[in-house]
């Protein structure tokens, strides 16, 4: 079962479950679209809050992980990049094993490949 918590609340430290705050230190997280600027920024947060992060990016030829590339050393050495794209169903399922939550920010753009 997999969990959806709207992304201002987690950057607003206003997570509440079941009358109380949820705990990431270890919690299992995914977060597509991580290469964009608010899901680059949830990674983040939830490294410090001692999530394990799988940041899903689209990939592109240049390897590039997107303001992922903004994180220290220290941040992005405690996060699992995976590259891929969404329309890929295999790739997507690969993504989410083994994940408790799931941040979906990713999106398609129009004209992008």
């Amino acid at each position: 079962m997999h969990m959806y918590i709207s992304v201002m609340a987690i950057l607003r430290f206003q997570v509440v479950i079941g009358g109380g705050y949820l705990d990431w230190n270890d919690k299992r997280v995914l977060v597509t679209g991580a290469g964009g600027f608010i899901g680059s920024h949830l990674t983040e947060h939830l490294v410090e809050l001692g999530a394990s992060v799988r940041a899903f990016v689209r990939y592109n030829s240049r390897n590039d992980r997107g303001l992922l590339e903004m994180l220290t050393p220290q941040q992005i050495d405690r996060v699992e990049v995976v590259m891929g794209d969404l329309r890929d169903a295999d790739a997507v399922r690969a993504a989410v094993k083994g994940v408790e939550t799931i941040f979906h920010l990713g999106s398609l753009i129009p004209g992008r490949r």
